[in-house]
């Protein structure tokens, strides 16, 4: 079974650093149940810097840019516009194979 899972990357104050060994072992129990995500969407605090990017595709056996920064937002309209920059419309349209789409417009949207 595939398909994409979503994890808390907690940012440690004290350490001033994201710890990215919770998904990796969050991935590691989904993948003993049978399910292997094509993608991780990443919630956190502060921005992923690519070399963790980097390490939760490797230890999660992803590609590198299907580790999708989910920062906290402080509006739920702001989400799917930080997907968009991200990439993630292109990693899903690419794994179920729809050609042909162009990029999504969302002038009104950044409108809220």
């Amino acid at each position: 079974m595939y398909g994409s899972a979503s994890s808390l990357i907690p940012y440690l104050s004290a350490a001033k650093e994201l710890k990215n060994q919770p998904t990796q072992h969050s991935v590691r129990m989904l993948s003993q149940e049978g399910v292997h995500p094509d993608v991780i969407v990443c919630r956190t605090e502060q921005p992923l810097s690519n070399e963790i990017k980097k390490k939760v595709a490797l230890f999660c056996n992803v590609k590198p840019d299907a580790v999708i920064e989910a920062m906290d937002a402080s509006s739920i309209y702001e989400v799917p516009l930080m997907m968009l920059q991200e990439g993630l419309d292109t990693i899903v349209l690419k794994k179920l194979q729809i050609n042909g789409y162009a990029a999504p417009e969302l002038t009104k949207w950044k409108g809220f």
